[in-house]
């Protein structure tokens, strides 16, 4: 099965996990009810003008891509998500970390210390006073 793109840019120019829509139909699909296309069809329709064949080609390449589950009901597929939001978070935050530490350790830590908050930062130095004392133990 083919992995999700970890990040994507939206128009915004801001960093995402999952497209517009697809983020859209994951948070319909979060709710925890199983769904037929047509489902979460009506639910966006609702809010926005969408086709049907848009939906049903998202969901086809959501569970492609391991975030849906789906069994036949009749005609029809019901999906539901294949894990829980805070889980899916937790895995791809995971996942964005090791790929950030192993292929870019030093740029991504730098970075990610620049963007902390001084208390943060004063807190990750005392950490680092203490790691240094521990490793001279050795």
């Amino acid at each position: 099965m083919k992995q999700p793109q970890l990040l994507k840019l939206s128009k915004q120019g801001k960093l995402r996990i999952l497209g517009e829509l697809e983020t859209e139909i994951m948070d319909i699909m979060w709710d925890g009810a199983p769904r037929r296309v047509k489902d979460v069809h009506e639910i966006l329709s609702k809010k926005r003008d969408i086709a049907y064949t848009t939906v049903m080609t998202v969901m086809t390449n959501l569970y492609a891509k391991t975030l849906l589950t789906r069994k036949k009901q009749s005609r029809a597929y019901v999906y539901s998500a294949r894990q829980k939001q805070q889980a899916f978070m937790g895995e791809t935050f995971s996942k964005l970390i090791k790929s950030m530490l192993g292929d870019y350790s030093e740029p991504a830590m730098h970075h990610f210390i620049q963007e902390l908050p001084d208390a943060q930062k004063k807190k990750l130095d005392k950490i680092g006073q203490i790691a240094r004392k521990s490793l001279k133990k050795k």
